[in-house]
């Protein structure tokens, strides 16, 4: 029996101690490379048994992403995900409330969507009291 999630981890413990001595342990051999993006994208579209032309959607997709980000030149690793982050961030930027962006982000737990927060360090400056926005300042 293989019990073994798609992504290539064991869904079981390697030692049952307890829970202090879970550990995650690879089913491929360690000599073999990790699997690229496209094909790990592949690779748990076909598993939640998803049709072809949706992969093929989803595969062109991150392709042009990929694409898109080579032509701007940017500096710093980015994916597709990426968006979801500047989504979030921008948001909380902008001042909208944490618990709309959980909702609009998919969020169970509201822990998750304050990630988004650490860039909103912005100390006293960033505070507006009510007083500013009665008189228009």
């Amino acid at each position: 029996m293989n019990f073994s999630s798609p992504l290539g981890q064991s869904l079981y413990p390697v030692r049952p101690e307890g829970l202090a001595s879970l550990a995650v342990r690879e089913s491929r051999p360690p000599d073999t490379p990790k699997p690229r993006l496209l094909d790990r994208v592949r690779e748990a579209l076909r598993t939640r048994h998803y049709s072809r032309r949706t992969e093929q959607a989803y595969v062109a997709w991150i392709r042009r992403f990929k694409y898109a980000v080579v032509q701007v030149g940017l500096a710093k690793r980015a994916s597709p995900h990426t968006l979801r982050y500047c989504f979030a961030t921008h948001l909380l930027e902008d001042g909208h409330d944490i618990r709309t962006v959980q909702e609009l982000m998919g969020n169970r737990d509201v822990t998750t969507t304050m990630i988004y927060t650490h860039v909103l360090n912005r100390g006293p400056v960033g505070v507006r009291s009510p007083a500013d926005r009665m008189f228009g300042a």
